[in-house]
């Protein structure tokens, strides 16, 4: 078993894919999304595509109440993106530092 590889024994999903789906559902934009949350439409959309993520809490805690799902699928949803993020970093760090 590969615990590590996409789609491999858990299906937790990313704080993107939860946002982006909260979105959806309210039949709200980004740009009015990104005004509930305080932040630009340009970071709400890096966050809905797991390209970034938002590292303060105050924020992660708007998007806690806007998302409204339990606690734990919220976590677990910002764990998946961190881990995400994390490997996408390394994987970049290591090609660059292989290019030598």
């Amino acid at each position: 078993m590969a615990p590590d590889k996409p789609g491999a024994g858990s299906s937790a999903q990313t704080l993107g894919s939860l946002l982006r789906s909260a979105r959806v559902a309210s039949k709200k934009s980004q740009a009015e999304v990104a005004c509930l949350l305080s932040t630009s439409q340009g970071n709400l959309s890096r966050w809905e595509r797991d390209l970034t993520y938002p590292q303060d809490t105050a924020t992660l805690l708007k998007i806690e109440d806007f998302v409204h799902v339990d606690r734990s699928v919220f976590i677990g949803a910002v764990v998946a993106s961190v881990t995400k993020n994390t490997r996408r970093r390394l994987r970049e760090l290591l090609d660059e530092h292989g290019e030598h």
